[in-house]
């Protein structure tokens, strides 16, 4: 299928203001949607590519692959694709997102208090809202909308929804990290809201022990690791 590049450019586009998603997904769902459709129609494998505003399609069939015309497809073909594009989008778009966010789990990330129910605080982080369940507060933090804070990334789970963290053990090597990315840290003992205790060999500047601990509202304290000679104050 050989589509004029201007307007097929202009549904991806059009695609992209509909979903708000960007046009690597929507390349890839309709990917997708033709790949599915035809590979029912043609009741065997399909393989379909987009590139430069032109789509083509092929079948497999005795040990190769055909190249099909779209103009001899039967109209119910069409209908098909234009009726599962949604579902192929929203499978697109769930794991493009689970796959971006699933690299960030054990990082520290920050975020702005947006919701808070009794049993959960919605997070948005840069665009994605993340939830924070009750028993992964810090009940000494002061929750409120508009409150903007680092939080852990705790875990992410399909379909795509992230949760945080502001009580675990791992919050502050997190924290440690965002400065420090190639540094060992490990949280030996945390007293929520009272004080972390850290083994690294890593070098930190006071400055930015100051502000983690500000961050957490507790006491950092960073201890020697003992496999390195290098001390920390």
């Amino acid at each position: 299928m050989e589509a004029a590049g201007p307007t097929f450019e202009s549904f991806i586009t059009d695609v992209c203001k509909w979903r708000n998603t960007n046009p690597q997904i929507v390349k890839d769902g309709l990917e997708l949607t033709l790949a599915t459709v035809l590979s029912e129609h043609f009741q065997g494998e399909a393989y379909a590519e987009i590139n430069n505003g032109t789509v083509k399609a092929w079948f497999y069939r005795n040990h190769s692959y055909i190249p099909i015309e779209f103009d001899r497809l039967p109209a119910e073909v069409t209908k098909a694709v234009r009726q599962r594009l949604p579902d192929c989008l929203t499978y697109i778009e769930d794991d493009y997102n689970y796959r971006r966010w699933r690299e960030k789990v054990h990082e520290a990330v920050r975020g702005t208090v947006v919701r808070i129910t009794a049993q959960e605080i919605h997070v948005d982080l840069n665009g994605w809202v993340a939830i924070m369940m009750r028993h992964r507060w810090n009940s000494r933090d002061g929750y409120s909308c508009g409150s903007s804070m680092m939080f852990y990334v705790d875990k992410v789970l399909r379909p795509c929804s992230v949760f945080v963290s502001r009580n675990t053990i791992s919050m502050a090597p997190a924290l440690l990290r965002y400065y420090y990315p190639w540094g060992d840290f490990k949280c030996i003992k945390r007293i929520v809201g009272v004080k972390s205790i850290v083994e690294t060999n890593t070098f930190v500047k006071k400055e930015h022990i100051r502000e983690i601990a500000r961050e957490m509202g507790e006491i950092l304290i960073l201890k020697k690791n003992k496999k390195n000679n290098q001390t920390e104050e």
